[in-house]
């Protein structure tokens, strides 16, 4: 009985070891491999139809132009003529990446087309998803994604309008939202979405910021009381990840304020006095932490957003540095980036805990001039 039960102890360690099971190693399995993030910055340039590509050093914010850049795009448009001459080259053309780091889609304003792009997740590298480009309406003025990724719109001024459009969650193209373009009772100038509301600011009389409730199609209708904080001309919002507060810009009186933002029904309410910037607002945007910052003419304003209560503090040191006025958070939030006064370099710096902003880096100089800014963090 001894030696039977010795023999079949050895059989079970044998079929163990060869099934790859305790002890084995011949079939051992293998870990699986660690997701490996990679983040890129896209410059849209002013003078001809490309986009310059950057790599993240996700350490120290640094960027190296990836191999093939600048990618050129196309601004070819079935439906309107093309605009062809330096002066019409020379206008900002709007560019915006999706949540997931795929897709990225541009705008070049006088071509009033839509252009969309997969990026490597590898290299960052751009290629058209489609030949042509996707019509918006006359002269098209800025581009956003709504938070969830599932939607993209395009805002424009002849007629005051908003063109959406669903994005394939599988290769980037994009389909008409059904009832689109939906009207604005303003001019639209700069937007924000969530992944339920989307503002958008107004330079019209009677200004203010202009509210949209985007449903589960992505069709738009506008909130109840917009446009909010009628009577001022707005040239910026800006929404903080968490949805409790908007930035709001306003150029008739050089400030910016800070706005609670009604979750269930989406309407705006001021919280607290207006800060004064100085010096002519342009952009601004905010960081998941709640620090608001604001290009002008004189640099970068930084504020922090009181989470109770939503007033604005201004962080100390500000302004930072020159900028030609585009500014972008890279995903993480470690960085920010702006093109540099004369238009040709892209300067990093770094967001301390307070908000205060430490320049890193910078781009040499060159003959390109850059409009637009947006980044991506692709996994692979």
């Amino acid at each position: 009985m001894r030696s039977i039960c010795v023999l079949l102890l050895t059989a079970s360690a044998c079929l163990l070891s060869s099934c790859g099971g305790v002890g084995g190693s011949s079939h051992s399995q293998q870990p699986a491999p660690i997701p490996q993030s990679e983040e890129f910055i896209y410059a849209a340039h002013g003078l001809d139809d490309a986009v310059s590509v950057f790599r993240v050093n996700v350490t120290t914010g640094g960027l190296t132009e990836i191999t093939g850049s600048p990618f050129a795009v196309s601004q070819s448009s079935s439906a309107h003529a093309v605009c062809a001459g330096v002066g019409c080259d020379s206008v900002p053309k709007p560019i915006v990446v999706d949540p997931s780091g795929r897709f990225l889609y541009l705008v070049v304003p006088d071509s009033s087309g839509l252009l969309a792009y997969t990026i490597d997740p590898n290299t960052g590298a751009l290629s058209a998803i489609s030949s042509l480009p996707y019509d918006t309406g006359n002269s098209p003025e800025d581009i956003q994604i709504d938070s969830s990724g599932k939607f993209v719109y395009v805002d424009s001024i002849s007629p005051p309008e908003i063109t959406g459009f669903q994005i394939d969650q599988s290769t980037g193209a994009l389909q008409s939202i059904p009832a689109s373009p939906f009207a604005a009772s303003e001019t639209p100038f700069l937007m924000a979405a969530s992944s339920n509301f989307l503002y958008a600011s107004s330079t019209d009389v009677p200004g203010g910021v202009l509210g949209f409730r985007i449903n589960v199609s992505g069709v738009l209708s506008a909130l109840p009381a917009s446009p909010f904080g009628a009577g001022q001309s707005t040239v910026s919002v800006a929404l903080q990840s968490s949805g409790a507060y908007a930035a709001v810009l306003s150029d008739a009186t050089q400030a910016v304020a800070s706005w609670k933002i009604d979750q269930s029904s989406g309407a705006l309410s001021p919280t607290g006095t207006p800060l004064a910037i100085g010096s002519t607002p342009q952009l601004a945007i905010v960081s998941p932490q709640g620090f608001v910052y604001v290009s002008a003419a004189d640099g970068i304003h930084g504020y922090a957003i009181d989470q109770a209560t939503g007033a604005l503090t201004a962080i100390s040191s500000a302004p930072f540095g020159p900028t030609s006025g585009p500014i972008l958070l890279d995903p993480s939030s470690k960085f920010l980036f702006t093109v540099s006064a004369d238009d040709t370099g892209i300067v990093t710096y770094s967001v301390g805990s307070t908000g205060m902003l430490t320049q890193v880096s910078k781009t040499p100089s060159g003959t390109v001039l850059f409009t637009n800014l947006a980044a991506a963090k692709v996994t692979h």
